[in-house]
Order: structure tokens, then sequence, then C-alpha cells
């Protein structure tokens, strides 16, 4: 079990696991030794913990940025699909509609 709780430390990042490993590898070695059979809920709060942690660490100015692109892409999708629509003239609800239809058959073949 110990081996299977340092494979999963390592999920965590290099700085948090180097503050504060020892400490979580002493908590369930405590654990473990007591005959205490929940260390399985340790496993899923431990991965769980790993994941957090990285969601944690994404900075907000990496977060803004990414918005930015998406934003401009999806910018750029829909100036692409608009040229793409048949039938320019017709009503805005007709051109979604075959907006739609080709995202669609897009989403169906990808």
């Amino acid at each position: 079990m110990v081996r299977v709780f340092d494979l999963l430390l390592m999920l965590y990042p290099v700085e948090y696991r180097s503050e504060f490993g020892d400490e979580m590898r002493a908590v369930f070695m405590a654990l473990a030794s007591s005959g205490n059979r929940s260390y399985w809920s340790e496993f899923a709060a431990l991965m769980r913990g790993a994941v957090s942690e990285h969601c944690h660490r994404v900075s907000l100015r990496a977060t803004a940025s990414m918005a930015g692109g998406v934003v401009f892409a999806f910018g750029l999708h829909v100036v692409m699909y608009w040229s793409l629509v048949p039938g320019k003239g017709k009503s805005l609800g007709r051109a979604l509609e075959h907006l739609a239809a080709r995202v669609f058959m897009i989403a169906i073949l990808a």
C-alpha cells in the first residue's frame, strides 16, 4: 500500500510534494499501521487533491490569455461558417439553422 501511496503522491506538483509530502506520507503510514481499512478513501482523496492542486497552480494570467484565445477562435469560426451559409439575404433564423446543421455534421464527422 505504501508503494501505491508513493506513486499517487507523484501526481502532485514538485513544490507541493517537497513542502507537504513527508507529512502526508507520515499520516498515511499511521493510518495504515493502525489496521484501519479506510486507506482506500485516502487514495481517492489523494488523487482528488492532486487534480485540485494542479488547477490552483494555473495562473490567472494564463487563464485570461486562454479565454481570449477561445473568444478569438470562436469569432473566426463564426465568420467562417457565416461565409459558408447559403442564402445570405435570407432571414437570420434560416442562416442560423444552416449554421447549426453544418456544425452538427462536422461534430458527427469528428
